[in-house]
């Protein structure tokens, strides 16, 4: 099937999942995405402060949960891990890399990781409005080779061999995007023109808006124009056409604050909505096309996205959890629970970045929430871990062994299928330990997935 058939169905698709979002009875919730794992808005880094410093007043409670003997043996057990890209945080360690030193990163994350039991790696494949692969709408990404649309030498596609590396040791390859963001932070860059020629933010400057973080500025799609959700259609088609992955993933992107500048699209494109449901209509609408545009190209593609862990406290809406924490239903206007009940996702990850006993958000108290919240669902529920936490002893974190503590809760439950960690450089010393003596204990029977080994021709 020619792109031009794709793209014309997904926008008969398009029209589709307006209406049917705009005739949704499960109403609206506006939609200002955090920027959780990298940066934050000055409020939000206020709060996760605040968080930490209340961390280092709390004893952990001898009361916490008991944890059980005798686990239950489980048919699925997603073992994930994210490798996050932007600012090359996990890979590349530093841009510019001979290819051969790419091949050597990447033999040396999924060999580890394979080593310590896990079964999935969540790539960032599309960090900033670019790409570690090459893409006809995407320039490559800085992180990659050190300057933003520069190829690697004698067309490596870093891409390509993730996936022979991956699939060859019998795991899993999710490529995690982020949708609307087009710049870092740490690029501070409000001027679209600086960015690649090609770069679809630069070619379509009237969807771009600037947001402040702190003194530095990052760039954004405007989730408000039809537009800009066509362009991160159109780059899930270009993935799922040119790759044979498994899953496509989102984290908790999409708005990047309530006090994003979207007069402009709202006045263009509101419909009579207030501002709170026509926010929402947007991500549910881009959360719709992207299961449509999945289920039409492969539907055996699992798509996955992995909120912050509250969605809202019980204090401020009552079907929400015993806890005090940042929401993403009422700061960030996410409705995952909506995700959940029409069944747009596969699975679900959220980040329950805290230890048990904590008072603001308990882990134990939000990973039962989690699974009522998934209850009778077909969405799968994998839990996401702070091991950077454990790593670095944090306060609740110290001595080591909360994060066993954690994974000791989830195998005791029948909703839990699995956990993935954040973030791979702090999969090592006594994090790496635990990992592999815990799932040394429950081996994964042999993957059927796997039809046939990939075919990889080295550049």
């Amino acid at each position: 099937m020619s792109k031009k058939t794709l793209l014309s169905v997904v926008a008969v698709i398009a029209v589709i999942a307006v209406f049917v979002v705009l005739n949704s009875s499960s109403g609206y919730v506006a939609v200002a995405a955090l920027d959780y794992h990298y940066g934050n808005t000055e409020e939000t880094q206020e709060i996760e402060e605040e968080t930490e410093e209340a961390e280092d007043f709390i004893i952990y409670e001898e009361s916490a949960p008991a944890i059980f003997e005798g686990f239950r043996a489980t048919d699925e057990d997603f073992r994930g891990v994210w490798v996050t890209t932007v600012i090359n945080l996990d890979f590349p360690t530093t841009p510019a890399l001979s290819n051969e030193e790419i091949r050597r990163e990447i033999n040396y994350i999924v060999d580890t990781s394979a080593a310590m039991g896990l079964n999935a790696i969540i790539l960032q494949v599309r960090p900033a409005g670019d790409a570690i692969y090459p893409s006809n709408i995407f320039p490559w990404s800085k992180y990659l080779t050190g300057e933003q649309g520069l190829a690697p030498a004698d067309g490596f596609d870093p891409l390509a061999y993730w996936l022979y590396r991956t699939h060859g040791a019998g795991m899993e390859l999710h490529a995690w995007i982020n949708p609307y963001r087009v710049t870092h932070t740490t690029s501070n860059i409000r001027d679209v023109n600086l960015l690649y020629p090609t770069s679809p933010a630069r070619l379509n400057p009237h969807l771009v808006v600037p947001f402040a973080r702190g003194s530095n500025y990052a760039l954004y799609l405007d989730p408000g124009f039809p537009e800009s959700r066509q362009i991160i259609i159109d780059g899930i088609i270009e993935l799922l056409t040119n790759y044979d992955l498994d899953g496509i993933h989102f984290d908790d992107y999409f708005y990047p604050g309530r006090y994003f500048n979207d007069s402009v699209s709202f006045a263009m494109h509101g419909y009579g909505m207030s501002h709170r449901e026509w926010r929402l209509n947007n991500v549910n609408t881009l959360i719709y096309e992207v299961r449509q545009t999945i289920n039409y190209i492969n539907p055996n593609v699992r798509f996955g996205i992995s909120p912050t862990g509250i969605w809202a406290n019980d204090n401020i809406e009552p079907r929400g959890s015993a806890t005090r924490g940042y929401q993403h239903y009422i700061e960030l206007a996410a409705d995952s629970l909506h995700w959940i009940r029409e069944g747009w996702v596969d699975y679900i990850i959220p980040q329950i970045y805290w230890h048990i006993g904590f008072e603001i958000a308990d882990y134990y108290t939000l990973l039962r929430w989690w699974e009522n919240a998934l209850y009778g669902s077909d969405v799968a529920l994998h839990i996401g871990h702070a091991a950077w936490r454990e790593y670095e002893g944090h306060m609740g974190w110290r001595p080591p062994g909360e994060l066993l503590r954690q994974l000791q809760l989830n195998y005791q439950s029948d909703i839990v299928r699995g956990s993935v960690f954040f973030r791979w450089w702090h999969l090592r010393d006594h994090v790496a330990d635990t990992l592999y003596n815990w799932y040394a204990e429950r081996p994964l029977p042999e993957n059927e997935w796997l039809t046939s080994p990939l075919r990889y021709t080295a550049n």
